[in-house]
């Protein structure tokens, strides 16, 4: 199992406009993976595919995405980026008149925490 340390983890996000790329972050509030690892070991840097949900703003959304994976020792390291369609999830397009954002916000998650190998 893979505990997130909300401390050591965080999350930005970029959003292009004509103009100029609007850039901020957010908190990690929680997070955990859980492993069937039978050899119960691994060690390294791996790419992986994952497949999950992201919640916002209360709804739940599907999400596959290629992270990039550290562990050593007992400390896991996960990195991620990934695109979300707000306007394709129901969130209000932040467009004005001038102002002209695109359809997706780019997202890179760097979360960190503690990995408990369970046998």
């Amino acid at each position: 199992m893979f505990d997130l340390d909300v401390a050591q983890s965080h999350a930005a996000f970029s959003l292009a406009d004509v103009l100029h790329t609007m850039h901020g972050a957010f908190k990690v509030k929680r997070g955990s993976v859980n492993f069937d690892l039978a050899a119960g070991a691994c060690s390294g840097e791996s790419k992986v595919e994952i497949d999950g949900t992201f919640t916002i703003h209360g709804a739940p959304h599907p999400l596959t995405a290629t992270a990039v994976v550290n562990i050593s020792g007992d400390r896991m390291r996960v990195k991620v980026h990934f695109a979300v369609p707000h306007v394709a999830w129901g969130m209000k397009n932040p467009s004005t008149l001038f102002l002209k954002v695109g359809d997706t916000v780019d997202i890179d998650l760097d979360a960190s925490g503690r990995v408990f190998w369970k046998k």
